[in-house]
């Protein structure tokens, strides 16, 4: 009907019975199609989980165990041995946090090593300013002061040399 006038008509020719059983029929099959559709998506949900985030979330505890200088072990190794990009990132990921490692104890030992070379000549100079500063204590006027002048020639009494020969 359109606009209150009929415009066609529909024969059936079924019985009522066999409709509802086709309906029925249907509802059936709807029914077991979503049940199928829902434990499809229950196992790829499983593998998804076991497979992918799991690693990934491991990835993410191992970057933040570096970041907290944790000594905490890490299982990273068993994800190294994967066949995928999951696998492929996390040796990149271990070999990156190795060579890091590697300049960080280089930068330590310089700066421990130039920190031995600047403290060498600073303890030789307090120690010889020290002595200097004892040895001039005579008791009189102008005790303990050390005067520092330019030295513009040096001269090596017993051998005559002068200058930076006699040095």
């Amino acid at each position: 009907m359109q606009n209150g006038v009929n415009i066609g008509y529909l024969a059936i020719t079924e019985n009522a019975n066999d409709v509802k059983a086709a309906i029925n029929e249907r509802k059936v099959f709807i029914l077991r199609t979503a049940f199928v559709v829902g434990i499809v998506i229950l196992i790829f949900s499983f593998v998804l989980n076991r497979y992918f985030l799991k690693p990934i979330k491991n990835l993410v505890t191992y970057t933040n165990q570096i970041k907290d200088k944790s000594n905490q072990k890490s299982n990273i190794e068993t994800i190294k041995n994967r066949n995928d990009e999951i696998g492929t990132l996390s040796k990149s990921l271990g070999e990156m946090t190795d060579e890091l490692h590697k300049r960080i104890t280089t930068a330590e030992n310089y700066s421990t090593d130039l920190l031995h070379e600047i403290r060498n000549p600073l303890a030789s100079l307090k120690s010889a300013s020290d002595i200097i500063s004892e040895t001039a204590k005579t008791g009189k006027i102008g005790d303990g002061k050390v005067f520092v002048t330019e030295v513009l020639n040096a001269v090596r009494i017993r051998t005559g040399e002068d200058g930076e020969d006699a040095l």
